[in-house]
């Protein structure tokens, strides 16, 4: 069972994402990056907590995420788990997990096609997810002053 997200009414989202390869690199660097193939692996840590989950007093709720995603020439491939829990004084915590897998391909001219599956485990109901994302990648700029102007 899929829901709304949670508003945050406060909370602390600490977040840790380290990147390596030249697809982050600045115009100069990339230039000069190596031209045979690269494995770019992006890790992730992220936390957050709720205070007053669903409009509730009292009840808090975490958020715990971690996961890789590894890139390799064209083809890209993640995988992450998410763990939330929910506490309410005076009643038991509510413990729910979801486990993500997903792959996809850069085909030619920004054209990207991914498929990806999860397990999800909410309120001790387990159901799994699968999707299917085809995407085109497109630039635009507003005001850009490229010398054409």
């Amino acid at each position: 069972m899929l829901r709304r997200a949670d508003n945050l009414r406060w909370g602390v989202v600490p977040a840790l994402l380290v990147l390596a390869g030249p697809a982050f690199a600045g115009a100069a660097e990339a230039e000069n990056a190596p031209s045979h193939p690269y494995l770019e692996v992006e890790p992730i840590v992220e936390f957050a907590y709720f205070d007053n989950a669903d409009g509730v007093w009292g009840q808090g709720r975490w958020h715990l995420t971690t996961g890789v995603g590894v890139a390799y020439e064209d083809w890209n491939l993640a995988v992450s788990t998410t763990g939330r829990t929910t506490t309410m004084p005076g009643a038991a915590d509510i413990d729910d997990c979801l486990l993500q897998l997903s792959a996809g391909y850069a085909l030619a001219d920004g054209l990207a096609l991914d498929a990806g599956w999860a397990w999800i485990r909410e309120e001790g109901e387990d159901s799994c997810l699968v999707g299917v994302l085809l995407a085109h990648e497109f630039g635009f700029c507003l005001g850009c002053n490229d010398g054409n102007a």
